[in-house]
Order: structure tokens, then C-alpha cells, then sequence
């Protein structure tokens, strides 16, 4: 489906694993400066998605967290940050967010981390919406949208890029390549050079033929489904 076409376009399916666990165990469960990139949405009091969730204001702030609820929220968010941190190449980046508009939650976070990671940089998103400074903060009556934040932290270095190969099962992959350029406009299967095509049951999945980083962890999935057989009667 669009989902998976969307995977294999930006190269991410075969790198895809699923698990079920804690920011802070997933990456206290993974090697040192293993990512070049990371994307933190954050837990947050989510206080912008009155909008999105159609409720009234007075309706949706009743249902706010408390000052202590709120001290637990920040605490969390800290530890995911510092957890991440140490898992992020040299040269690689970090991209904090929430659907808060609390600064306590959205600039404070990131002005301690620049306190206490000396390689962390802050990159400017202002160009990204008007009105903003180095981070990215939308605004519901502004951008038409529900409230949002993020910040792009850079860690100082270079670890360089990371490899992509194609590499398929020429067996299973003449049919599946056939239908995602005939259906989807999809050439090319890409993915790390260890990456293959594989059958589960009656669907064929682009998948990482490499151990998972985080031995440890249990995966829901590895990989993305590219075709799903159905039965027609």
C-alpha cells in the first residue's frame, strides 16, 4: 500500500523494527553513537490538541495534569534526552519534539541539554515557519494547526554517512518489483547491502538480515510489508 511505497522511497523500510518498551530502556539497550539520526517525540501534557481532538478549551484544560503530574512529565522527558544522547554518532542529529506549547516541556528541555552535553549544537529551524526563533514552534491560530514544538540538536563531529547497497532475493522479488513499478512508480528495492526480501506466510517483506543492535529487546517486526496476498473468492 502508500505506506509501504513511502518506506522503500525514503530508504527506511529495511531498517524498520518495532518494539514495545521505554524511551529510556530502549536506549539504555542499545551500543554508543549507534544512530546517525534520531527522532524524539517526547511525552508530553499535551495541551495543544483541544483542536485536533475537537473538545472545548475549558473542557480539554480540566482534563490537564496537576503541578505533580507535570514534575513527572518533565523528569521523563529529561531522562529519554540523556538515554538518547550517548546512542548519537559524531555528526549526527537529534530532533526533539512535543505537542506542547509549555516551555517548561519544549525550551527548558533543551537549554539542559546544552548545559550538560558540551558536543550538543542547536540548529536553526526558524526558516521553517515564520514568526519562530532557532527552534520550531506552531502556533493553533497562527499555522491553522494543532500546537507543535521541536528543536534540532547536532552532536560536534563527524562519523561520516552510513552505507546503502541494494541487495535482493531475485527468487520471491521479480513479481513484487514488477507490481510496486507498475502500481506505484517504485524502480528500486534499496536498502543496506544486508537487507533481503523475504516470504512470511503469504506476504513478502523487505527485511534486515542483520542481528537487531539491541539483542535483548523484543521486536514486534523487523523490516516492512511490501505485498500482502489476499484470498479472492
Amino acid at each position: 500500500d502508500e505506506r509501504a511505497v513511502n518506506l522503500i522511497s525514503t530508504q527506511v523500510g529495511p531498517w524498520l523494527r518495532c518494539t514495545r518498551t521505554t524511551g529510556q530502556k530502549l536506549f539504555a539497550a542499545l551500543p554508543r553513537e549507534c544512530a546517525d539520526f534520531i527522532l524524539l517525540d517526547a511525552p508530553c501534557s499535551g495541551d495543544t490538541l483541544a483542536r485536533r481532538e475537537g473538545r472545548g478549551l475549558a473542557k480539554h484544560l480540566r482534563g490537564q495534569p496537576d503541578a505533580a503530574s507535570m514534575k513527572e512529565i518533565v523528569a521523563t522527558q529529561l531522562e529519554i534526552v540523556r538515554a538518547a544522547w550517548p546512542c548519537l554518532r559524531p555528526g549526527g542529529a537529534l530532533v526533539y519534539a512535543t505537542c506542547s506549547l509549555r516551555p517548561r516541556e519544549d525550551e527548558d528541555i533543551v537549554d539542559q541539554v546544552l548545559k550538560e552535553f558540551g558536543d550538543a549544537e542547536l540548529e536553526d529551524l526558524s526558516g521553517l515557519a515564520a514568526g519562530g526563533d532557532a527552534t520550531l514552534r506552531l502556533w493553533p491560530q497562527t499555522h491553522d494547526s494543532a500546537g507543535f514544538f521541536a528543536a534540532k540538536l547536532r552532536k560536534a563531529g563527524d562519523g561520516g554517512g552510513a552505507a546503502v547497497a541494494t541487495d535482493a532475493d531475485e527468487d520471491v522479488a521479480d513479481a513484487a518489483r514488477d507490481y510496486l513499478r507498475d502500481a506505484w512508480g517504485v524502480t528500486s528495492l534499496v536498502g543496506p547491502a544486508s537487507s533481503r526480501l523475504v516470504g512470511r506466510g503469504a506476504n513478502l517483506w523487505l527485511a534486515p538480515a542483520a542481528p537487531p543492535l539491541a539483542k535483548n529487546l523484543r521486536y514486534e517486526r523487523a523490516g516492512a510489508k511490501l505485498v500482502e496476498a489476499l484470498k479472492v473468492r
